[in-house]
């Protein structure tokens, strides 16, 4: 990176070097310098803080906030108890090292950075091995790892921080977002279609770059230099130069870095035998002429023979319902003792189906002495329990030892999908007897129904012993071609290259053994340079070489005009904005540059843009209400002097996300109650606990929906304002018109003059529901786990929500390991504003709807629990009042008063405790943090 190109100047308040502000000297006595800050923007409007909130409420906000689980009663009321004085300090340090503390703040950010794992478009494929990044986000923060290295790991980890299995997960990052399978996998990249779609990828990953670490709308300047903030359209294509090599794929990678390296050196050694191998035989080729080309002419059409041939094999008649029952058998002539059974696949490329075309999904194989399958039946293979993954041209083999039968039969109870119907297809059905003769080889073939289209389907090619994988290398044509270009071969080369290869081959063998006996490597879905098939060809056949990017007119890709280099924003007059990196530079110096960039600390927007979204998770909403945008058109912070402290503090005091996450929550302003009736105000600075307040009567609550209450912390953007208006600003003082409450003078709390009620997030819900009834499996880490049912898988496949079993105790972890769709959202998830993870989200939505009530009071994972919930407080024990108060308890937080738990009781003893612990899901103490 060279220091001699540096950006123009600009008045952009987020885009100024950061200076640490003077905490300010207030009237109280303020023991946190954020409550310093808060209290003396409160002066300025003639308000104060509002009381400290009781200890009930203040541990379950806390709960929520960092680890995003509810404290048992237990817990409550040990923290109601202690009489230290320390108590909230020290509850807050034994959340912040929880284990759970990781995955309560991995959510917010995999939000952020839009992680899915689906590629989303049409083809909504899904990445089974996406995962490995979100449990490295989590990880992360559990580590508390700095700030700079959480950001150079995801944009070039695997360059700064080589051989580590973080700098290799972390690059999740650039592959989270949405990806076009047919853009990319089906369309080449010389076509305009695949232009286009690289060119939206790389977008992707430069605006979840951008934005995520600097809260920069730097994608707006794709057709134009940006409207609004100083953002020049060469600024944006030369991001896109930075990621210009890289594709999203799976990778092989290491956890251990010793295996890591010593993988990698003997690759490279392999490698350089095999060129040179390749060079020897090439002149070995050169020597052999026209009868080496006129021999590997005729190997290649008896290949391509043979291939074609291998499809052929038996077909049934196709269905439109998949469990319909077919069958097909084999008549060995006579009884045989038998050894083993195998089913050979068959492919298919009809529907792109490919490998596994027909293969049931369940099926059984039985022995019989008689064609009816009635007398002397053995089960031999029962399968029909679950579905079997396709076993591509995979042979399904059954030893079946010391067995004797004359007829085989096949039954599929649960058929392969085609397109939009439904078959039962085999290639081969190999019968093996004690001798190892294949003792079906042209036996009879019968079946209950099958498409006879011969040569390519017909009942008797399932015994003519051609099937995939074997048929090509068993072929007597292809055997005799292949020795005699051996024996040519052999014939052209050089004694001293006879000597040669044969060093090369032990070598080679050697490096095959080495490899072995490695421990298998691991995979993970990540941006990588990639040499892939088809019109999916990456860079890396290129090297690894960056494609070429041109600044394009009006952002059309037919449109090119110059070439740009690598590098960022020019704005940031302390930072160079192009980097100087030598001709021969890798792919992976263009993102270690960029890297360096983000991570520097002279760059102010990275360091104000994650106070901020840290600041958000504990208030609702940032000290800058549009996190995802510090521009000109985003909103100005409220507390703008609170936001730099907190920038500079972050970045100086080695950037500790969970020290700035107990700086805030152990502050006054972040402990008020969150009423606004209670808004009288704090004389100092020292913390006066009230009493719970009364509850309105539960036959009431439990009559209502959860829709009819709002979060009053709700409030408009402020986007454009120079600074946030107050009602009370314009009047004068002592004036009859001059507001005279706080919720006159600031009704959107912009001043935190009280905390704001905040409704909990759909996983929190969720995971709070699971918990209070016993079923959450804390477990960590790992695949995750899959709500649904998936419906052809290899095409365009369909995510079948309804049709999952919410009892499956594989499904029952928190929602943090819940499998991420794209084009298909969880119905109850959607429904309590979970994350849309094809975009990013940087502020979920809080809306309160009657589809909300309905999905808390009718979904299948709800009744369940609450069945489970029912029989957890019905296994501890005591009378129906007693249970239905500790029920109460549990899922609140607190007792219930005497009319609530004489209201609870009747409720249960009328409509049973699972529809009381229903209906305790339903309330708004449930549902919302406080």
């Amino acid at each position: 990176m060279s220091a001699a190109t540096t950006g123009v100047a600009t008045n952009l308040w987020s885009l100024q070097p950061l200076v640490r502000p003077l905490v300010p000297s207030t009237s109280i006595a303020a023991e946190n310098p954020v409550d310093a800050f808060v209290v003396a923007r409160l002066a300025s409007h003639g308000l104060k803080l509002s009381p400290e909130a009781d200890r009930r409420t203040l541990i379950r906000r806390l709960y929520f906030d960092l680890i995003g689980l509810p404290p048992t009663p237990a817990e409550i009321d040990a923290f109601v108890k202690n009489p230290m004085p320390d108590a909230c300090e020290a509850l807050v340090d034994r959340l912040l090292a929880s284990p759970h503390y990781g995955e309560r703040l991995a959510r917010h950010w995999l939000d952020v950075v839009h992680f899915g794992e689906t590629h989303g478009y049409d083809k909504d494929k899904p990445r089974p091995n996406a995962w490995p990044y979100r449990d490295y986000v989590i990880r992360s923060f559990n580590a508390d790892k700095p700030w700079a290295r959480f950001v150079e790991e995801q944009v070039a980890g695997d360059v700064l921080y080589p051989f580590t299995r973080d700098g290799i997960e972390a690059l999740g990052f650039i592959a989270a977002g949405p990806w076009d399978f047919i853009g990319h996998a089906e369309v080449s990249e010389a076509k305009i279609d695949g232009k286009i779609a690289r060119h939206l990828d790389r977008d992707d990953m430069v605006a979840n770059t951008m934005q995520s670490f600097n809260s920069l709308t730097v994608q707006c300047a794709q057709c134009h230099d940006h409207k609004f903030d100083p953002i020049s359209q060469e600024d944006y294509y030369s991001l896109q130069a930075v990621f210009s090599a890289v594709d999203r794929t799976d990778k092989e990678y290491d956890f251990d870095p010793e295996v890591a390296m010593t993988r990698l050196a003997l690759n490279r050694q392999r490698d350089a035998l095999l060129a040179d191998q390749k060079g020897i035989k090439e002149g070995v080729r050169t020597r052999a002429g026209e009868d080496l080309i006129a021999l590997d002419r005729s190997i290649t059409e008896a290949e391509k023979a043979a291939k074609n041939s291998e499809v052929f094999g038996y077909h049934s008649a196709i269905e439109s319902s998949q469990n319909t029952v077919k069958w097909v058998q084999l008549d060995l002539g006579q009884p045989r003792t038998l050894k083993r059974i195998v089913l050979h696949p068959a492919r298919d490329d009809f529907n792109n189906i490919g490998e596994g075309f027909g293969f049931p999904l369940r099926f059984k194989v039985e022995l019989a002495s008689d064609s009816e399958i009635t007398r002397g039946v053995r089960l031999v293979a029962d399968q029909t329990s679950a579905d079997v993954p396709s076993p591509g041209i995979k042979p399904h083999g059954i030893e079946i030892a010391g067995l004797s039968a004359r007829f085989i039969r096949v039954t599929a109870s649960r058929l392969a999908p085609r397109q939009n119907d439904f078959i039962f297809a085999l290639a081969e059905l190999s019968v093996i007897d004690e001798a190892d003769t294949n003792v079906a080889a042209g036996a009879a073939v019968t079946a209950l129904d099958a498409i006879e289209a011969p040569p390519r389907w017909q009942k008797a090619n399932l015994t003519d012993g051609w099937y995939p994988g074997v048929s090509a290398k068993d072929s007597v044509e292809l055997t005799g071609l292949r020795q005699r270009r051996g024996e040519l071969l052999t014939k052209n080369t050089l004694e001293d290259e006879h000597e040669r290869l044969g060093k090369i081959d032990a070598a080679l063998k050697g490096i095959t053994s080495q490899l072995a006996i490695l421990p298998a490597a691991q995979r993970a879905y990540i941006a990588a340079v990639h040499t892939g098939s088809g019109a999916f060809t990456g860079t890396g056949a290129n090297g690894g070489r960056p494609r070429p990017v041109f600044l394009l007119n009006r952002g059309n890709v037919l449109a090119p005009e110059k070439e740009v280099g690598p590098g960022t924003v020019s704005a940031l007059t302390d930072l160079p904005y192009r980097f100087d990196l030598p001709s021969n530079h890798t792919e992976g110096e263009r993102r270690a540059a960029l890297a360096r960039w983000l991570s520097d600390s002279r760059n102010p927007l990275t360091w104000r843009s994650i106070v901020n979204r840290v600041w958000q998770q504990h208030f609702g909403r940032g000290i800058v209400e549009t996190p995802n945008d510090l521009g000109n058109m985003g909103a100005k912070p409220s507390h703008p002097e609170l936001l730099d402290w907190l920038a500079c503090e972050f970045r100086d005091g080695g950037q500790s996300l969970k020290k700035l996450h107990r700086l805030i929550v152990t502050s006054a302003t972040y402990q008020q109650v969150s009423d606004a009736s209670t808004g009288a105000g704090r004389e100092n600075g020292k913390r006066a606990g009230n009493a719970d307040s009364p509850m309105e009567p539960l036959n009431r609550r439990l009559s209502r929906p959860t829709a009819t209450l709002s979060s009053s912390s709700s409030g408009g953007e402020g986007r454009g304002e120079e600074e946030p208006q107050f009602v009370g600003q314009s009047s004068a003082p002592g004036s009859l018109l001059a507001p005279s409450t706080p919720v006159q003078i600031d009704a959107d709390n912009r001043l935190l003059w009280r905390m704001n009620r905040r409704k909990l997030e759909a996983e929190s819900v969720r995971d709070a529901m699971l918990f209070v009834s016993g079923r959450l499996d804390l477990a960590m880490g790992g695949p995750s786990f899959e709500d649904f049912v998936i419906d052809k898988p290899e095409h365009s496949p369909h995510y079948e929500y309804q049709r999952h079993d919410p009892d499956d105790p594989k499904s029952q972890r928190r929602s943090i390991y819940r499998f991420l769709v794209r084009s298909q959202p969880q119905p109850f998830m959607a429904a309590l504003d979970c994350a849309d993870p094809s975009m990013q989200v940087a502020t979920r939505n809080e809306s309160v709807t009657a589809l909300q009530s309905l999905a808390l009071l009718n979904n299948a994972l709800v009744i369940s629990l609450s069945k489970h919930f029912a029989a957890r407080l019905e296994f501890q024990g005591g009378s129906i009042r007693e249970q239905a108060t500790r029920g109460f308890y549990s899922a609140i937080g607190r007792q219930p008063t005497d009319d609530e738990a004489k209201q609870l009781t009747v409720f249960a003893e009328e409509h049973g405790l699972k529809n009381l612990c229903r209906a305790l899901f339903n309330l708004n103490e449930f549902a919302f943090v406080d």
